[in-house]
């Protein structure tokens, strides 16, 4: 398996890193994703979810692994990672190609049949010493997709003829 990241602009709907997602998921990849949209810095509780990773989930029919992080809002409080107890724990897989592809279908596979688990690996795990992480740089799949992406944007710009001023 080939680990990676794609960039994700944060605050707006970004139809290029969704498209990337069902890429991946579509030619049977995997991908790492955070339902909340956000970092979470409360180390008690976690956020709410959205029910982007439900779409997805639907429109591609790929299974659902609902999964839980504590002990990360530390790691990064400066430049460097810095050695922090972190745990990960995941739930068995959730089917979604049996499900329509609808908002209302969306919703209920993401508060209905995941949040729930996530929420019952995060309170195993809270209740639990943990392992030494010595960094957790990225977590993310799909690299080679998005460096494609960006790649074929870049030799097209290249090909438009540019405007050339007089005397430069």
């Amino acid at each position: 398996m080939r680990l990676g990241a794609f960039p994700v602009r944060r605050g707006e709907a970004d139809a290029e890193a969704l498209e990337t997602a069902r890429t991946i998921l579509r030619q049977g990849g995997v991908l790492a994703l955070f339902p909340e949209g956000t970092r979470i810095r409360d180390a008690e509780h976690l956020g709410s979810p959205r029910r982007g990773l439900g779409r997805l989930a639907l429109e591609t029919g790929a299974p659902v692994v609902p999964a839980a992080i504590t002990g990360s809002e530390h790691l990064f409080l400066g430049p460097f990672p810095k050695p922090k107890r972190v745990q990960l724990a995941f739930a068995e897989p959730i089917p979604a190609s049996h499900l329509p592809a609808t908002p209302e279908a969306a919703g209920e596979l993401v508060e209905g049949q995941v949040w729930p688990r996530v929420e019952g690996e995060f309170r195993r795990l809270r209740a639990r010493p943990g392992l030494i992480a010595l960094g957790l740089a990225a977590l993310g799949v799909g690299g080679a997709e998005a460096y494609r992406r960006r790649s074929a944007r870049r030799r097209r710009a290249a090909r438009r003829p540019r405007l050339r001023l007089p005397g430069r």
